[in-house]
């Protein structure tokens, strides 16, 4: 038996003629649609169908997002050509600025091409990421009077990869509800929780566990429920998956509030139901403190733009 290079070669080539060869072309990837042969289109008609929507969708712009989204305020209504504006602390607009509260003059936003297009309609005119939109604000002080105009410019961003309820406005949790208030708050959960959830599978699973919740495992004797997910979805025939997306989904609504979480003497959370109040600013979440000086003397400010250079002395010095 031949051995070494010239005998690798041989059986390669041995092998490659007892292969049968096609009477078509050497077949090409997919890529681009391009099909290399018509028995080949002929047997795979919704693969190719798939493959030139994917590329037709590849060529299409980016929807852009701009994070703003208008907020009923009685008083700020008053004045008719004025809008609140709720901001997503990941957008372009909290980026540029912006903070919720804020009032928008006019209630329009200026888009170049468009004009003065109304907050309301500026997602629907679907425009890719990168256009520059102008935005005339004005922020309420601590007395409520509104402070001087500022005018701000930034560009749309991607959308971000979230679910559909959280591109939704936040809203605040409002005060208890109580035990002789249950009928009023599960009649309004109803509609509630339909115009706020785009899937309308969703809000009825997210109405399910609202009224399990209130129903079943709430009293007005106690501090809060001590509710457990693997409970819950015991009882609603679920996933325990299912029931941490419901609850921080009715966290997001204002439907449920947190008072504790879990510690070391009790494994559960504890939560409140509670009207949902969307004229409440929403409290920002604390910052965790700064660590302590390991330092016994207070470090000297250095002036702007200068370079403060540390000298650490050895325990040997």
């Amino acid at each position: 038996m031949a051995r070494g290079i010239a005998g690798r070669k041989a059986r390669r080539w041995q092998r490659a003629a007892r292969t049968p060869r096609s009477i078509y072309p050497a077949e090409k990837p997919f890529g681009n649609c391009a099909m290399n042969s018509l028995p080949k289109l002929l047997e795979n008609p919704k693969r190719v169908a798939k493959l030139v929507e994917r590329e037709r969708a590849a060529r299409r712009p980016v929807l852009g997002w701009s994070g703003l989204a208008p907020r009923f305020d009685p008083q700020i209504a008053m004045f008719g050509d004025r809008v609140e504006v709720t901001v997503h602390p990941k957008s372009p607009a909290y980026r540029a600025g912006m903070r919720t509260g804020d009032v928008v003059i006019g209630g329009k936003i200026h888009v170049p091409g468009y004009g003065d297009v109304p907050l309301q309609n500026l997602d629907q005119l679907k425009l890719p990421a990168g256009t520059e939109i102008n935005v005339r604000f004005c922020r309420p002080g601590a007395t409520g009077a509104l402070a001087k105009e500022a005018t701000i410019a930034f560009k749309l961003a991607r959308w971000l990869r979230m679910p559909e309820w959280e591109k939704r406005p936040q809203v605040a949790c409002g005060k208890r509800v109580l035990q002789k208030e249950r009928p009023q708050f599960l009649a309004k959960m109803v509609t509630y929780l339909r115009d706020n959830i785009p899937a309308t599978s969703v809000a009825a699973q997210a109405y399910r566990y609202v009224a399990f919740l209130v129903t079943v495992r709430d009293n007005d004797k106690n501090k809060g429920i001590y509710t457990k997910h693997k409970t819950s979805a015991a009882a609603l025939g679920v996933s325990r998956r299912t029931v941490l997306d419901l609850d921080l989904m009715l966290r997001w609504f204002g439907v449920v509030r947190l008072l504790e979480k879990p510690t070391e003497e009790r494994n559960c959370n504890i939560i409140e139901i509670t009207w949902p109040d969307p004229n409440k600013p929403i409290q920002p979440k604390p910052t965790a403190p700064a660590p302590p000086s390991t330092s016994a003397v207070a470090p000297t400010p250095s002036p702007a733009g200068s370079v403060r250079h540390l000298r650490f002395d050895s325990e040997d010095a």
